[in-house]
């Protein structure tokens, strides 16, 4: 059971998503995925996109290979909170999170759906209704569930809308032709640029020459 550590006179309901998690660990792949996301839409493919460049950078990077696991479910959940079966808050870090949460994964994997790409940072732009669930999380993060949410994030940013590998700005570009300028989630990634070029920082000092 999830447990629940304040209601606000609204009704928001601020989940504490961490403090049931163990060492279960159910494996996410294609096949379950396609569950929750038609695989003929380009969101599936992205996210397959996203766990081949995890499986890319792996080699590259010296972790447990617990962690390498771990950080391939991570890739194949990170979006799944856009499945229209986990829709509670219309925020997909949080749906994912919440399914997550729900489904036995380490904390590890929850801190990464919740907060990959900038996701926090999403929240104080466009969805102050949901900053005190993410300021409660933020301040249990530790420094792996920091580095899985850098990986993820480093791969998500470096991957298409349709799964093909990308650079950052070329992401940021294709954004903002999708959406248009003006759009709030063009915006989003206008504003979190710098960040982002701080994550890709952070894991290319983590790269093995």
């Amino acid at each position: 059971m999830l447990a629940w550590f304040g209601i606000e006179p609204k009704g928001v309901f601020y989940l504490n998503l961490f403090e049931n998690v163990g060492n279960h660990h159910p494996q996410m792949n294609k096949t379950k995925l396609a569950h929750y996301l038609d695989p003929s839409l380009p969101r599936y493919h992205h996210i397959l996109g996203v766990v081949r460049n995890m499986h890319d950078l792996l080699p590259r990077i010296k972790i447990s290979q617990k962690w390498k696991s771990l950080l391939i479910d991570a890739c194949h959940l990170h979006d799944i909170g856009y499945s229209t079966k986990l829709n509670q808050y219309n925020y997909h870090q949080l749906d994912g999170a919440i399914f997550a949460s729900k489904q036995g994964y380490p904390k590890c994997i929850i801190a990464t759906l919740l907060f990959h790409s900038c996701a926090f940072e999403g929240v104080l732009y466009s969805r102050p209704d949901l900053k005190e669930i993410y300021v409660h999380h933020l301040s249990l993060l530790d420094d792996k569930d920091r580095m899985f949410i850098d990986l993820v994030s480093y791969c998500d940013l470096h991957t298409t809308a349709t799964g093909e590998r990308t650079t950052l700005q070329e992401r940021i570009d294709d954004v903002a032709v999708r959406y248009g300028e003006e759009h709030e989630v063009t915006k989003i990634m206008f504003a979190n640029e710098p960040i982002f070029e701080e994550i890709i920082a952070r894991v290319k000092t983590m790269i093995k020459g």
